[in-house]
């Protein structure tokens, strides 16, 4: 169960950053410009569909939920730079269709027209809404399934990533943490299984 952090607990300190503007509707123009940028994308998937690479694996087990609370603080840092194409490319929708060939051109399209929230973050990705990405990780770019922050990535890369750790977002007078985050220890044989 986490705990609050207190002064003189050693947990790993993991520094993400945090997105704080302000949730605004999505305009036509924005929904109209996606549309564009898929079909080009599909257009350009036609060439690559054979050369198209599968999503990496995510995180698991201790790392994932150290991962996923990050991201949850964070609240979207890295989508910031999506805008209207949200990273879209041939490569992705060459994935996609690969992953889903019942769809056609005109399905993908729609399928992610529905997908774009009434609401999203201002200067961010068009699928940065208010519960995160509103796209399933089969659909995102695929740049969004690989990218971490710096301080994810440390993390990720530290020997001691299955130490108990504290999530810190944000900066200054704008800052958030975590409860201290503990790996769970591996049961027993003999345990009986109960929780």
């Amino acid at each position: 169960m986490p705990r609050r952090l207190s002064a003189d607990d050693s947990a790993l300190p993991v520094m993400v950053p945090r997105y704080t503007r302000p949730l605004v509707p999505v305009t036509a123009d924005r929904v109209r410009r996606l549309r564009e940028r898929l079909v080009q994308a599909l257009r350009d998937a036609r060439e690559l569909r054979r050369t198209a690479v599968s999503r990496p694996p995510q995180p698991d087990g201790f790392a994932a939920q150290v991962a996923r609370t990050a991201c949850e603080l964070c609240e979207g840092w890295c989508c910031r730079n999506g805008g209207d194409e949200a990273y879209l490319d041939g490569h992705a929708m060459a994935r996609v269709r690969r992953e889903m060939p019942d769809l056609n051109a005109g399905a993908v399209v729609r399928l992610y027209a529905s997908r774009v929230p009434a609401l999203a973050y201002k200067d961010s990705c068009i699928f940065h809404g208010a519960k995160g990405c509103t796209l399933d990780r089969s659909l995102r770019a695929d740049i969004c399934n690989i990218y971490y922050c710096k301080g994810l990535t440390a993390y990720l890369r530290s020997r001691r990533r299955d130490s108990p750790s504290v999530i810190f977002a944000g900066k200054g007078d704008d800052m958030r943490s975590s409860a201290v985050l503990v790996p769970s220890l591996p049961r027993s044989a003999g345990d009986g299984g109960a929780d």
